[in-house]
């Protein structure tokens, strides 16, 4: 056998092995490549799945949110109905959505003075839905109810 040979014979060998190895390289990376796609699709979902905390995180801070301003709304109307029941002279105002108190005073004989127009102003800061042939008295009432005094 010449050296030529031996080197053809050598290549041979050489090429079969890089064909087997290419082969078992291949069938791996066909076994990986469902894995590897899977694993791309759970971290999508992970991320989706962290998005949505998120969102509840924020809807459940807007919810606490309102909760309180409820809670505080609820101890106002509580305060006005006792108010009322003993005579006092004075209320207290419920904030509105903005935060935001009315620009009246707080006393029930000034409530009882407001002219038509200051009675829709106070009914349109609380959102009190009203119609504009509305009598004072139903307003007033519509906003007394709405303070808690009854």
């Amino acid at each position: 056998m010449t050296e030529l040979d031996r080197d053809l014979q050598n290549y041979g060998i050489a090429c079969t092995k890089i064909s087997e190895y290419t082969i078992l390289a291949s069938t791996s990376m066909n076994k990986l490549l469902p894995k590897i796609e899977t694993a791309l699709v759970v971290g999508k979902k992970v991320d989706q799945i962290s998005k949505d905390i998120k969102k509840l995180d924020d809807n459940f801070a807007i919810f606490q949110k309102k909760l309180e301003l409820f809670d505080q709304k609820y101890m106002i109307r509580q305060l006005n109905k006792f108010c009322i029941g003993s005579k006092e002279e004075n209320f207290e105002w419920i904030m509105n959505e903005s935060g935001q108190y009315p620009p009246f005073e707080n006393s029930f004989q000034a409530l009882l003075g407001l002219d038509i127009q200051q009675l829709r102003q106070l009914a349109d800061f609380y959102k009190i839905k009203y119609v504009e042939t509305e009598s004072n008295n139903l307003l007033l009432r519509k906003i007394q109810s709405y303070l808690g005094f009854f």
